[in-house]
């Protein structure tokens, strides 16, 4: 599915000359940690019974490539709430200062309302000013109501304090990114409308809000009809699916490794993706915009 608002958004990150693509040989050393923590993971998951996939991008690199998509730099794991919170608990234990995990609800809050995994293996100071390690993003599966109308109201209410947490979360950024650069990073028109939506709702922190959205997202109904990943790309409505889709898994090649993938990837990837099989042209592939990288 097109985001024209992400195109757009990408396009103007291409045209800023503080900022740069990774090059092939980053890249592929990117990818080779992230390989590396990815079997790390699900380690640990299959030690504690943990139910986890891979997520987006990550989980269509292993349907379409056998491994990651050529040009990608992240990798992405769904987690069913449940789980997520007991991955949570016991991370620490079990890594003992190896990675770090920032979550909304936890000791180490992530800025953004989704988990991060980190590996200090590599530095990134990204598009935002914000320097941080290599990340391998954590997106929560939520059950829902069975019940239409209040389901409704639940995906409503998810989108309104996303969006609140998302522009106050845009807001600090700035900030920060001033703070590094003693200057001021170009602004659309809706960037501008987003940064005065977090001026009025700064009550609370970016990280408050994401706590806060964290939590009315999350619904006891283990046997839900549809589950949703509110804090995919598309949102709670645009990522509703049949609980069998995503809570059964298969293993599939990635690289020289084979990882969990939704069973019901078809009905995932068609949501997200539309015609998921089909290489988008050079133009098309997205790319994530640095300041800088350093390795270890």
């Amino acid at each position: 599915m097109k985001n024209k608002h992400k195109e757009r958004y990408l396009q103007r990150l291409s045209n800023r000359s503080d900022l740069r693509a990774l090059n092939d040989d980053e890249l592929k050393r990117i990818q080779q940690i992230y390989l590396n923590m990815a079997s790390d993971i699900f380690k640990m998951c299959d030690d504690y019974g943990i139910y986890a996939t891979l997520s987006g991008g990550s989980a269509l690199g292993a349907v379409r490539h056998q491994g990651f998509i050529p040009w990608d730099d992240d990798m992405d794991i769904n987690m069913p709430r449940k789980d997520y919170e007991l991955f949570k608990r016991q991370f620490n234990e079990y890594f003992q200062g190896k990675y770090q995990l920032y979550a909304p609800n936890s000791s180490l809050s992530s800025h953004y309302r989704i988990g991060k995994i980190e590996s200090t293996d590599v530095m990134i100071e990204d598009d935002k000013g914000y320097r941080h390690g290599l990340i391998i993003d954590l997106f929560v599966i939520e059950n829902t109501p069975d019940f239409g109308p209040y389901r409704w109201l639940c995906g409503i209410r998810s989108i309104l304090y996303t969006f609140v947490a998302a522009c106050c979360s845009l807001r600090e950024s700035r900030k920060q990114y001033i703070k590094n650069h003693k200057a001021t990073p170009p602004y659309s028109l809706s960037e501008r409308v987003f940064l005065l939506i977090g001026y009025i709702f700064s009550f609370r922190s970016a990280d408050s809000w994401n706590d806060l959205t964290d939590r009315i997202n999350q619904c006891p109904n283990e046997q839900s009809k549809y589950v949703s990943i509110p804090s995919g790309r598309r949102h709670y409505f645009g990522e509703t699916y049949r609980r069998e889709s995503m809570l059964k898994a298969q293993n599939m090649k990635f690289e020289d490794r084979f990882f969990p993938v939704p069973s019901g990837y078809d009905e995932y990837f068609s949501k997200l993706y539309g015609d998921y099989m089909t290489i988008p042209p050079v133009e098309k592939r997205e790319k994530h915009y640095v300041h800088s990288v350093a390795f270890k």
